[in-house]
């Protein structure tokens, strides 16, 4: 008899003003403190510029105002950013705090058709801490026509 193995993620948890959420660690490149950034004018209200990685540009998107929260705090040199990629597409999330990896199971994540909309950064709730912790659908924020656009124009440059 073998016993089945449930599958586990590795969770990066972090915290956006009071927000709880994560990302899978297989998504995350490294966590930066926040650099100088070129704006981008008639970029979206959460593009928060461009950043120079190693001579590539990389949008910078807060991930709070993306989901329609006001920002009640200003950016510091403090502030964190979660380099995510897959393939060859990268983007930098802006966040307030990052509180710890965890490794979860799979069959733990609580899935909604509401936080699972086509239009949602989300992919499901992650049970974290005795509260809940939205696990952020990155596939989903890189493959928007915004970050699609940046790209097309990066590789054509």
């Amino acid at each position: 008899m073998t016993a089945q193995l449930d599958k586990k993620l590795l969770l990066l948890h972090f915290k956006m003003q009071d927000t709880l959420a994560c990302i899978n660690l297989k998504n995350i490149e490294k966590i930066l403190l926040l650099p100088s950034l070129e704006e981008v004018p008639g970029g979206p209200v959460y593009m928060v510029g461009l950043m120079n990685l190693h001579g590539q540009s990389v949008t910078v998107i807060d991930l709070l105002t993306l989901i329609g929260i006001k920002r009640e705090k200003s950016y510091s040199l403090e502030t964190p950013l979660l380099i995510c990629s897959e393939n060859s597409i990268k983007i930098a999330v802006v966040v307030d705090e990052v509180l710890e990896l965890m490794e979860t199971e799979e069959k733990v994540l609580q899935y909604d058709d509401k936080i699972n909309a086509k239009n949602s950064p989300f992919m499901a709730i992650v049970p974290y801490q005795s509260k809940l912790s939205y696990l952020i659908n990155i596939n989903r924020i890189l493959g928007s026509e915004m970050i699609k656009e940046k790209q097309r124009v990066l590789e054509e440059t």
